[in-house]
């Protein structure tokens, strides 16, 4: 939503919702914005993106909890999604979890994890 404003700047969390709403597309077969039978043109795909109406997924073998990430990922406001696209791939591993399967891998070259200091003042 934020690319449509008149100075757009992107971040992380852009990507984010690009990524949750690609998933989103695979498994609905279309983008999470366009209802099937209705109008779909550029301005009225902008205008659901920008007031967050995704069309609800019909299929019955798709978790909650996986289109409650997929949400989340592609909330209005960028301050409610992911903060980072590892906190997205982690909130899918959960549900591959609760699902029984085992978490799909995340693999990030040059991953620098900021050091977190520990307070050992009460060991």
């Amino acid at each position: 939503p934020e690319m449509f404003e008149d100075a757009p700047r992107p971040d992380v969390r852009s990507d984010v919702f690009s990524l949750a709403a690609t998933l989103y597309t695979l498994l609905a077969g279309r983008t999470p914005f366009e209802v099937a039978g209705g109008p779909n043109g550029a301005l009225d795909l902008m205008g659901r993106i920008e007031r967050g109406d995704i069309t609800p997924l019909t299929r019955t073998d798709v978790p909650a909890s996986l289109l409650a990430v997929l949400r989340k990922g592609m909330a209005i406001d960028r301050a409610d999604r992911f903060a980072t696209a590892v906190d997205f791939a982690r909130a899918l591993q959960r549900v591959e979890i609760e699902l029984d399967y085992a978490p799909t891998t995340i693999d990030v070259p040059n991953l620098v994890v900021p050091d977190v200091a520990i307070d050992r003042s009460t060991d």
